[in-house]
């Protein structure tokens, strides 16, 4: 090819192999939007912080912005933490919320018997019961259709019934006593649906709040604010309001650079051309770049959408 519609930044253009992955990054050499340093922020406030209680933090993004991005790099930040286990739970991948349920309380009670000596058997045993318990109650009383307070008071009235408070203080001890902070993260929550968005608040907000744990959801907040408030109200404002009633800690996640943004697609295409055995002149690549920066490549907001460019071309 005589141009190269990528060569703003002097980036050279690798040829893909198929068409582009849309795999969230994990390798820092591929961070092109700088998502390293705020992830590591977040990280760093986490594993330092002296308060015992528990804390939520809200990663807001739209779909594509790379929020899974930041969570594999706050993960890999705290890899070499001995005082900090995290652990990674995708509310997506189950089908009910009973099954959610159970899975999240599986998945904590496995951390804890990873990150504890003493005792983290029994204390892992009482977790999978209580996410028994609770599974049951959202099966039986139809939790997750009931009104807020209907919906809170029902969980709550089943936690006091699996005897939590002696257990919770328990767990509270063990994990103070081997300086050990359990950091929950949760993505994708806002591909749930309605019943499963409200479960995750409830679940973290009533049956999850321990002492010396913490919490990360992932979601568009946008998309959360309107199921809830298809559940609960007819406002959006309610279900941001429910929202701000569970997250301590709101960050939005930095946009993308537009400029790299529109690099990043216009070398795809360059890619994608060459793949093909497409050879455009200086002119023809000149008329193109003018005419993608100008009219198509503000719409581009997001990785994800510029691979989606890209790979619309390709096919």
């Amino acid at each position: 090819m005589t141009g190269d519609m990528g060569a703003d930044d002097g980036t050279a253009t690798t040829p893909p192999i198929g068409y582009l992955n849309d795999a969230p990054v994990t390798d820092p050499a591929d961070d092109r939007f700088r998502r390293q340093p705020f992830a590591h922020r977040i990280a760093d406030t986490i594993a330092d912080r002296p308060d015992p209680t528990s804390l939520v933090v809200g990663l807001y993004g739209k779909w594509g912005e790379g929020k899974t991005t930041v969570l594999n790099f706050i993960e890999d930040r705290l890899a070499d933490n001995e005082n900090v286990v995290c652990v990674r739970f995708n509310p997506w991948l189950y089908q009910s919320e009973s099954q959610l349920l159970l899975s999240f309380f599986e998945t904590l009670a496995s951390a804890v018997e990873r990150s504890l000596t003493s005792t983290s058997e029994t204390v892992g045993k009482w977790l999978r019961t209580l996410g028994a318990a609770l599974g049951t109650v959202s099966v039986g009383i139809g939790i997750v259709n009931a009104s807020p307070g209907a919906a809170f008071q029902s969980l709550g009235e089943s936690l006091s019934s699996v005897d939590v408070q002696e257990k919770r203080t328990t767990l509270e001890k063990l994990l103070k006593d081997a300086g050990k902070r359990i950091l929950i993260m949760i993505d994708d929550i806002d591909r749930l649906d309605d019943g499963e968005i409200a479960t995750v608040f409830k679940l973290v907000k009533l049956a999850a709040d321990f002492d010396h744990t913490a919490y990360i959801l992932a979601f568009d907040q946008e998309v959360v604010a309107k199921a809830l408030a298809k559940r609960y109200s007819d406002t959006d404002s309610s279900g941001t309001s429910f929202i701000e009633k569970i997250v301590q800690v709101p960050l939005e996640l930095p946009p993308a650079d537009l400029g790299e943004l529109q690099t990043m697609a216009l070398q795809a295409m360059t890619a994608v051309l060459t793949l093909a055995g497409i050879e455009l002149d200086d002119a023809d690549v000149n008329r193109f770049s003018t005419g993608f920066r100008r009219h198509l490549g503000p719409y581009i907001g997001t990785p994800r959408m510029a691979k989606r460019v890209a790979n619309a071309i390709e096919f």
